[in-house]
């Protein structure tokens, strides 16, 4: 039997990134992490055996060569195949309101912290026949650019320049790095949005997107089947921009 292919879900214990981690569990080997331990440690006993966790705090980006050991370490010697980075935050406030505190605290999540994990992950070695993959879980806002947004779409855009422009500095070396683009998705994050602003529903020709909408499209771009494609950011806004 063919051995599993190990995968690091940053941002794992909910969400998007708990829904990548159910569906793809039976086919890799699932590391899985966040800051809640305790999250951690209930979505795993859900997942099941083929889910572990390393927990993690991505505020503390100068340290995060640590977790990176622990996740090697689970690895028992083995390469870290693949990496897929949901994790995010965010707040919708006029641009007045926000705090270089608040600010930083975003940048780090959502950029600096991944910026800081793909260099490490490039360390390791690829080959042609084994290919290394990274998959950033980015936002529509980046093409829509929405009042109140500012922050969030400003970190999300840098985010994706690092992949496109690491994705041409690396494939030299059989790095494959993609993202994807979500419309609104239905997760615990988001969902109370839907009971404040009802006609967010109606933007959606197909209907509002749930988490594993987003799976569907991670399974490919992780298969043999999407092994040509690189530097790009898959949209997926269910007829968004078919209105």
């Amino acid at each position: 039997m063919e051995n599993k292919k190990n995968l690091l879900i940053v941002g794992g214990s909910r969400g998007i990134g708990k829904a990548i981690a159910d569906r793809l569990k039976n086919k890799y080997k699932v590391i899985i992490t966040g800051r809640d331990e305790y999250r951690l440690q209930e979505t795993c006993k859900e997942l099941g055996e083929d889910v572990s966790y390393i927990q993690y705090d991505l505020c503390n980006v100068s340290d995060i060569d640590t977790m990176y050991k622990k996740v090697l370490d689970k690895l028992d010697g083995n390469i870290l195949n693949y990496i897929v980075y949901s994790a995010a935050i965010h707040s919708i406030m006029p641009i007045r309101q926000y705090s270089y505190e608040y600010n930083l605290e975003l940048f780090n999540i959502n950029l600096f912290s991944f910026v800081e994990l793909a260099k490490l992950y490039a360390k390791q070695k690829f080959s042609v026949e084994n290919k290394g993959k990274i998959i950033a879980i980015s936002t529509m806002e980046t093409e829509l650019f929405s009042s109140g947004m500012s922050m969030y779409t400003a970190s999300k855009a840098a985010l994706e320049a690092f992949c496109i422009t690491m994705a041409r500095e690396y494939s030299h070396r059989n790095i494959i790095i993609n993202g994807i683009r979500p419309a609104f998705v239905n997760t615990d994050m988001s969902g109370n949005s839907l009971n404040i602003l009802p006609e967010i529903k109606t933007k959606y020709p197909f209907g509002i997107l749930e988490a594993d909408d987003i799976t569907k499209t991670v399974q490919f771009l992780l298969s043999e089947n999407a092994e040509n494609i690189t530097g790009q950011f898959i949209n997926i806004n269910n007829g968004y921009f078919a209105r």
